[in-house]
């Protein structure tokens, strides 16, 4: 079985590429920093052993 870590709306709406775009923020990183913590996101990383 496969786990999903988005919910199923936000994955439809990728897809569809619904997403309401021009509702987005602009702010600084500085902005940004004072209203978010990394606490509060989830982070995904691509990882690549340098040596090989």
């Amino acid at each position: 079985m496969t786990e999903f870590y988005y919910p199923s709306w936000l994955y439809q709406e990728l897809i569809d590429n619904s997403l309401p775009w021009q509702e987005g923020k602009r702010m600084s990183f500085s902005e940004f920093h004072e209203q978010y913590t990394l606490h509060d996101s989830h982070w995904i990383g691509v990882f690549y052993n340098v040596a090989f």
